[in-house]
C-alpha cells in the first residue's frame, strides 16, 4: 500500500463560549499541541495488512493512509492559556 499524506475533515464550531475542531480520525493516534494562536493537531493511519494479505493483490484502495498535519488560526477572542485539547479515540 502506498502511504502518502492526506487530510482528514474537520468541522469548526463556534458560539460565545468556545470554539470547537473536531476532526475525524477514527483509530488513528493523534496529537494536538497549541501555540500563541494557533493550534495543530496531527497523526498517521497505518495500512493493516493482515499476513495473509498480498499488497500485489489489492485491486482498489480507497482508504487514505500516511501522516497528517492540520493547523488553525484561532480567532482573536480566544484566550491561549485557556486553550485545551480533548481526543475520543472511539468516536
Amino acid at each position: 500500500m502506498t502511504s502518502t499524506g492526506f487530510a482528514p475533515p474537520v468541522d469548526v464550531y463556534e458560539d460565545e463560549h468556545s470554539v470547537t475542531l473536531k476532526i475525524e480520525v477514527p483509530g488513528i493516534d493523534e496529537k494536538t499541541s497549541t501555540y500563541a494562536s494557533r493550534t495543530t493537531s496531527h497523526g498517521a493511519r497505518r495500512a493493516q495488512v493482515r499476513e495473509e494479505e498480498k499488497e500485489e493483490n489489492f485491486r482498489r484502495v480507497e482508504r487514505q493512509y500516511g501522516s497528517f498535519t492540520r493547523t488553525f488560526t484561532l480567532p482573536t477572542t480566544v484566550d491561549a492559556e485557556k486553550v485545551s485539547a480533548n481526543y475520543d479515540k472511539a468516536s
